[in-house]
């Protein structure tokens, strides 16, 4: 009487020798002050969702690593929010710690103070004018190495108004 219901995936294999994934869902049914009599059972089919999931995870596993041997990796920002989403290689690139990557305005901090000026116009302009930019600029990782980098940005619009900015940051060292 503890346990209202439970939830689990489970692999099946058929008598074919082909698998099905079922999300089964288990709810014991009784009288108030009684054991349970019985139990109801939901086997909802998940293959299709699995084989989804798997595609996606080796979608990415495929795009991490281009991204690691090409040296280059994508960010974007979301101006509303302010938060920051980078791929696995950028936080590569840029020996960032963990997956939190610095927000709209912390992300300058890697920039050569000379050319944080020219980055910081471009990301601006392309957010209230539509520009996108393509620089190469200097910059330094969070454990203090040097780079020289190409950096890419384009405007992301939702009626009309500019809400995130998205690009590339390609080691060209």
């Amino acid at each position: 009487g503890k346990v209202l219901e439970f939830s689990k995936e489970k692999r099946y294999f058929r008598k074919d020798g082909s698998v099905v994934w079922v999300n089964l869902t288990v709810s014991p049914m009784w009288a108030p002050d009684q054991d349970p009599d019985y139990q109801i059972a939901i086997a909802v089919d998940i293959t299709q969702r699995k084989k989804a999931e798997n595609a996606l995870l080796e979608s990415e596993k495929i795009l991490n690593d281009t991204g690691r041997m090409a040296k280059i990796g994508g960010w974007e920002h979301d101006l509303k929010t302010g938060k920051a989403v980078w791929t696995q290689a950028l936080y590569d690139i840029v020996e960032v710690e963990g997956d939190s990557p610095p927000g709209v305005n912390e992300h300058l901090d890697y920039y050569a103070p000379e050319d944080r000026r020219i980055l910081e116009d471009s990301y601006w302009r392309c957010a209230k004018e539509g520009e996108p930019f393509e620089l190469e600029l200097r910059a330094s990782t969070a454990k203090g190495g040097r780079l020289w980098c190409r950096v890419t940005g384009e405007p992301v619009f939702e009626a009309g108004v500019c809400v995130k900015l998205r690009g590339t940051f390609q080691d060209i060292t």
